[in-house]
């Protein structure tokens, strides 16, 4: 149906009034009757529609209070409905509002359910491990948000957790003790636990998972441990002196492997007293062979000396219980402690030992070729030998490793000694020397050996010049050849008067070389020159040839004089050095040193001690001193008497 507005229901009323004729003022008089009836019946239908209005507006507050409630206690937001309040939406608002209330009281059932269960766990949790959970997680507390149950959710998770980690430490303490009490063999009677009969039972036990039980397994299970760690260590440190004991007695591997896997593996009491007696046994079969045992020990000290290369004083000095023959357990200790650290010491010093021993084959093999390579040079016929490259090739050879070879290994012995006494704070020395200072001393020794092999060399020169001129002067002294001119041929019809005469010239009349001579010989060789000299005249004349003879036969004998006395000397200097040699041999260094000095003293105050033979005298005596003095560790005194050899050299 059509509804129209009420201008147009008074138009039309005023258009049929208009028809039947009645006049404007009854028009307006009606027109006003129906306004004033219109007006009541709006009247009587408006105060009920606003009086509905009012309740429905009233139910909707209503709803939406208990839907704020419901929505605060789920953590949810509630949409405002609120906004519009038209009949025709009220109604509406109120119905979607009773449905979502409705879902949300659906929710609150459901969570309260889960909240409920999660309490019931959390204490029956609570219960089991005699846990303090507290009012929170007794009752619901008016919440059943999500985070409500989230945190329900971890506690019960927490105390299941916790549940699990008791549960598993009650076992393994369980078994722990049961297997303390099994090793030990601790009878029940000993057997001090309030569970013990829980845990020697199959059966499940009374033991709970309260922190108290805990507590008293972990103090049941320390008591044992300290049992057990006694017992260890009682048996360990009588099993590792009788191990001591079988390394002494060297016994056989099968009867420790027995003894090992047997009693010397228990911790019961039984298996402790049979280690007892074991070791009773062990020290009385000890005591009996204990000097063997030193005298052992000692035998094996001195490889290990002897492979360091130590001295008879550093022996006594680094062990004097080597040397006492009282055979005591301490002393036998003593030596096995001191051998222990012994062999760590040469273990550490291998490598250099290594090289002093690779150096030291260097050097014998150097000797043993200058001894061949004399021999060699002596044969005059060594050209003609089928070997004579091969042992010039020997001679590169051996001369490159007296170069190159032994001074590289000389600077690696350095380098690691150094090290080693850097590191060690101590001197590396062998046979009593410090090794460093003994590379010094020979490294002079070679110079001086280079520098006496080059004054030999020279000598020997000078000694070939000198012979060829006393032949020389020696045949000039001797006769008196004439040397003539040549003559021309005769030729026919030459005349004697044109004949060339022979230039005849007295040898008498040259001088003869000067030789170089020193001291008393000196003197006596001037005369002889003055009278040759003076003698110089006719050859022709007898006494001029026996002039010449005369002072030739003179210096001779003066020349074995002089040469008799040097030769007495020297003998004396040679007797001095064989028996100083004789004492190096024996080892009385001292001794040795008192004979070179004594020659030493001989050769400085003979005539020639300023000539070539002296000096090569003095040379030798002041290095063979040296060494002697190294020998005794005087190595200042060594370094003296090696560098006065030096200077002499020179």
């Amino acid at each position: 149906m059509e509804v129209k507005e009420p201008s147009e229901f008074i138009e039309h009323l005023l258009r049929i009034w208009s028809e039947i004729g009645m006049g404007e003022a009854e028009c307006c008089k009606r027109l006003n009757e129906l306004r004033h009836g219109v007006e009541e019946e709006f009247q009587k239908t408006i105060a009920p529609t606003k009086e509905r209005r009012d309740n429905l507006e009233r139910e909707l507050r209503s709803l939406q209070a208990g839907t704020d409630r419901v929505a605060k206690e789920l953590g949810v937001e509630d949409p405002d409905l609120l906004n519009d309040l038209d009949e025709g939406h009220l109604l509406g608002q109120i119905k979607e509002v009773m449905e979502f209330k409705e879902t949300l009281e659906e929710k609150k059932k459901d969570r309260e359910e889960k909240i409920v269960a999660y309490l019931g766990h959390i204490k029956s949790l609570a219960d089991l491990l005699a846990e303090d959970i507290g009012q929170r997680f007794m009752s619901i507390g008016g919440a059943y948000t999500e985070a409500r149950i989230e945190e329900l959710r971890g506690e019960a998770d927490r105390l299941e957790e916790e549940k699990q980690l008791r549960v598993s430490a009650v076992a393994n303490l369980v078994a722990e003790i049961g297997l303390f009490w099994t090793t030990m063999a601790i009878p029940e009677s000993e057997r001090k636990c309030a569970f013990s009969d829980v845990i020697l039972s199959d059966k499940p036990g009374a033991i709970g998972l309260e922190r108290k039980s805990i507590q008293a397994l972990e103090d049941a299970k320390m008591e044992l441990l300290t049992e057990k760690e006694r017992r260890e260590s009682i048996r360990n440190e009588k099993m590792a002196e009788i191990e001591r004991i079988w390394e002494r007695l060297k016994t056989h591997e099968e009867d420790r492997e027995k003894f090992i896997t047997g009693p010397g593996s228990s911790l019961t009491i039984e298996g402790l007293k049979q280690v007892d007696e074991k070791l009773a046994r062990l020290r009385e079969v000890q005591k009996e062979r204990r000097e063997a045992l030193i005298v052992g020990l000692r035998e094996r000290i001195t490889e290990v000396w002897d492979a360091m290369r130590v001295s008879p004083k550093e022996k006594a000095e680094m062990f004097p219980g080597f040397y006492n023959d009282d055979f005591t357990e301490a002393l036998l200790e003593d030596h096995e402690q001191f051998l222990a650290a012994a062999q760590g010491r040469l273990e550490t010093l291998k490598p250099i030992f290594n090289l002093v021993d690779h150096r030291e084959k260097q050097k014998r093999e150097i000797a043993d070729w200058d001894v061949r390579k004399r021999e060699w040079e002596s044969d005059p016929d060594r050209y003609k030998h089928r070997n004579f490259h091969k042992m010039c090739k020997e001679d590169e050879r051996f001369a490159r490793m007296r170069k190159v070879l032994v001074p590289k290994t000389e600077k690696k012995i350095r380098e690691a000694v150094g090290q080693y006494e850097r590191e060690f704070d101590t001197e590396f020395r062998v046979h009593g020397e410090r090794y460093l200072a003994i590379l010094e001393r020979e490294l002079e020794q070679e110079k001086i050996r280079v520098l006496e092999m080059e004054r030999r060399k020279r000598e020997e020169k000078e000694t070939k010049k000198n012979n060829r001129k006393k032949r020389l002067t020696k045949k000039y002294q001797t006769y008196t050849p004439q040397r003539t001119t040549k003559t021309k041929s005769r030729t026919k019809g030459t005349p004697a008067s044109a004949r060339p005469r022979s230039r005849v010239r007295s040898s008498t009349t040259r001088r003869a070389p000067k030789t170089v001579a020193v001291g008393k010989r000196s003197k006596a060789i001037r005369e002889v020159e003055i009278e040759d000299t003076e003698n110089a005249g006719d050859v022709a004349n007898p006494s001029v040839s026996t002039a010449i003879k005369g002072p030739s036969t003179a210096r001779q004998l003066m020349d074995e004089l002089v040469e008799g006395k040097d030769e007495e000397q020297t003998s004396k200097v040679s007797e001095l050095q064989t028996a100083a040699e004789s004492h190096v041999k024996k080892g009385e260094h001292q001794e040795a040193i008192k004979l070179f000095s004594k020659a030493l003293e001989v050769a400085e105050s003979m005539d020639l001690a300023n000539a070539s033979p002296g000096k090569s005298i003095r040379v030798k005596l002041h290095s063979q001193r040296s060494n002697a003095w190294a020998q005794l560790g005087e190595g200042q005194k060594a370094i003296e008497d090696s560098s006065a050899a030096i200077k002499l050299a020179q």
